[in-house]
Parts: C-alpha cells; structure tokens; sequence
C-alpha cells in the first residue's frame, strides 16, 4: 500500500513536470538557456508579434532572400536601397505604428543598422530589430 502511495504520487509530479520541461526544451526563446537583456531598440518576435497590425515588418535582407520568403505583409529594404527605400517606408507607415526590422538571424546585424539609421537618419522614433531575425519569427509560427 504504501510502495503504490509512493509510485502514485511519482506519477504525479512527473505528470505536472512533464509539460514544463518539454516547453523549456522546444520553446523558441528558451531553447539556449538564459536570455541575455535586450539591446536598445531590439525586440522579440513574441513582443513585435503581439503588437499585431500596430507594426510595420522591414526585411532588410537581400531581395533573392525576401523573395524566398518573407513575414506577411512586409516590405523589402535592403540597407543598399536606402534613398529609394526611405520613402517608400515613409507611405507605409502611420504615426503611433512600430517598425520592426528583420535580416536572417541572430548572427546578421544589418537590421540592428538599418533600425539605427532610420531613427537617426529617417526621423522615425520607434524603429526596432528582431533578436534572431528571420529564423526566430519562423520558429513562433
């Protein structure tokens, strides 16, 4: 009685374990362990996800790379392009909306530039890139 009180009661906090676990094992952002602090002006793509049609998507790789795929709605702006690219970004953003720049992943910093020079360059205040770019908006969906 007592050995399946045990075994019964093992069971259970496994049981309860069994999902926290496979969450810390398979969640994109929780895969590496600890995640550092964000930098100024990053953002994760849960944050930028959340925020929903308040964002504007800015693909700031290559455009082959874009066309290959791409977050819904989002327009091409390879850095290279940047006069003829600035106003069209210009014509697609309205006040009070988030610019969040992606380039392929975490390793690529072209978004981290290009999020600089538009808040510097272009006027705009909120402009943010992607912690892990493409590769972690792809793992949220």
């Amino acid at each position: 009685m007592k050995g399946r009180l045990i075994r019964d009661l093992a069971v259970l906090v496994l049981a309860a374990a069994l999902p926290a676990l496979l969450a810390a094992f398979f969640h994109p952002e929780l895969r590496d362990g600890p995640v550092p602090p964000l930098k100024a002006f990053e953002i994760t793509a849960k944050m930028a996800i959340d925020a929903g049609a308040n964002v504007l998507w800015v693909d700031a790789r290559d455009p082959a790379r874009f066309e290959e795929g791409h977050v819904p709605g989002a327009m091409s702006f390879p850095p290279r392009d940047w006069e003829e690219r600035l106003l069209l970004l210009i014509e697609q953003w309205k006040p009070g909306m988030q610019v969040v720049i992606y380039c392929d992943r975490a390793s690529c910093d072209l978004s981290e530039q290009l999020a600089i020079r538009l808040r510097d360059e272009g006027g705009l205040t909120d402009v943010y890139f992607l912690r892990g770019g493409w590769d972690a908006w792809k793992a949220y969906h």
